[in-house]
C-alpha cells in the first residue's frame, strides 16, 4: 500500500514540481546560484513544512496507509531548527 501511496504523491504533485522547477528561485537554487537572504527563508519556510508533516506523520503512525510511508529518518525540523539558528542567530523562534 504504501507503494501505491508514493506513486499517487509522485503523480499528483508531478505538474506542481514542474511548474516549481521553472520559477526563477528553483532554477537558480538547482544551479547553486541563491543569494543568503532568499535561502533563509526558504529555510523557515521549510520549517513550518515539516514540523506540520512530521507532527502529522505522529499523530497518524499507525495509519494503515500513511503509517508504512512515516519514515524518521525523512524528519528535517531539527537540522532545519539547526540552520535556522545559524542564519537568524540563537533567538530565531
Amino acid at each position: 500500500m504504501a507503494v501505491a501511496l508514493a506513486s499517487q504523491l509522485r503523480e499528483g504533485t508531478k505538474k506542481a514540481h514542474t511548474m516549481a522547477e521553472n520559477t526563477g528561485f528553483v532554477s537558480c537554487f538547482l544551479k547553486g546560484v541563491v543569494d543568503k537572504a532568499s535561502y533563509r527563508t526558504l529555510v523557515a519556510d521549510l520549517y513550518f513544512v515539516y514540523s506540520a508533516m512530521e507532527e502529522e506523520f505522529g499523530r497518524l503512525r499507525e495509519h494503515p496507509v500513511v503509517g508504512p510511508v512515516a519514515f524518521p529518518e525523512l524528519n528535517r525540523r531539527e537540522s532545519l531548527e539547526q540552520d535556522l539558528a545559524f542564519y537568524f542567530g540563537g533567538d530565531w523562534r
